[in-house]
């Protein structure tokens, strides 16, 4: 399923970018054993990405998303090529971090293209806003290591610009979520967001942007607490994907021959939103650029 395969895929990208990343950063002569595991799982999931990629009927899309999907397809099939150079140390830890971070945000970006074709206002709503959760959860992953390295090393001009500008961009993301998805996903989220953990990271990220940035927080507490609150807001991602497939299978099941065509009083908005979505992913990825 075109839009299901992404939100399996893009958590375990992460996963690979991240202990890349460690490999590039640190002193092992070998790809560590954690790695090719992880690659493995990433890999089958990106064959059976391009497998349906490949299958879908890109002619439903505007031209305007139409691009994302391309994009994603074509970084699929040069994930190979980068895993390569990362084994031969050929590839520096930001160019590595600025592929995997571009391959995520298109593919989270094909699901949204085709998210905007349900014909059902609600449950496209809130496809497009949970999308948006995710990907406001991948730029808290970019302030995790742009906070490890600001912990460690002292806030740098540099280091405080990237995490200002992640900042801002997962702020607007949850900002598009609340906007657009239920009410019951959204009090879940917000509810957890209250815990101890998760306002703890919410703190430090808003101290950092003040350019107050505390003084008594190690590089390991940042780690600690992030990790912590990317786990909170994992778990609220499953719980809202759970309930969002549930809903799109019992609205399949009820008109299957309906669920991919576009209505003919929708032809506007689909116009509308995939214009709207261009403007916004284009400012998306190229703020990941400069954190990255």
């Amino acid at each position: 399923h075109i839009m299901s395969t992404p939100e399996e895929l893009v958590p375990n990208l992460r996963l690979d970018r991240g202990l890349s990343s460690a490999f590039l950063t640190g002193d092992a002569s070998a790809i560590p054993q954690a790695l090719t595991d992880q690659r493995q799982k990433a890999q089958d999931l990106r064959i059976h990405m391009l497998e349906v990629m490949e299958t879908a009927d890109l002619s439903q899309l505007h031209e305007n998303t139409r691009i994302f999907v391309e994009l994603a397809h074509d970084e699929l099939e040069a994930l190979d090529d980068i895993r390569i150079q990362v084994k031969n140390r050929s590839i520096s830890a930001p160019e590595m971090i600025d592929f995997y971070t571009d391959l995520n945000i298109h593919l989270l970006e094909t699901a949204l293209a085709f998210e905007v074709l349900v014909p059902n206002t609600e449950l496209a709503e809130r496809a497009m806003a949970f999308t948006y959760f995710q990907m406001a959860k991948d730029a808290y992953g970019i302030q995790r290591t742009i906070g490890a390295e600001g912990f460690a090393k002292g806030w740098s001009d540099s280091l405080r610009t990237r995490m200002t500008i992640s900042y801002l961009q997962s702020k607007e993301r949850m900002r598009v979520f609340h906007e657009l998805s239920d009410s019951k996903s959204v009090h879940l989220f917000d509810e957890r967001a209250e815990g101890e953990i998760y306002q703890a990271f919410a703190k430090i990220r808003a101290d950092v942007f003040a350019n107050v940035p505390p003084e008594n927080v190690t590089s390991e507490q940042w780690l600690k607490i992030a990790t912590g609150a990317i786990t909170v807001v994992k778990d609220v991602e499953t719980q809202i994907r759970d309930e969002l497939i549930a809903d799109f299978q019992a609205f399949d099941a009820f008109n299957k021959n309906a669920f991919y065509q576009t209505l003919t009083g929708l032809s506007v908005v689909l116009v509308m939103i995939s214009l709207a979505a261009l403007l916004i992913a284009r400012d998306i990825a190229g703020g990941v650029r400069m954190v990255t």
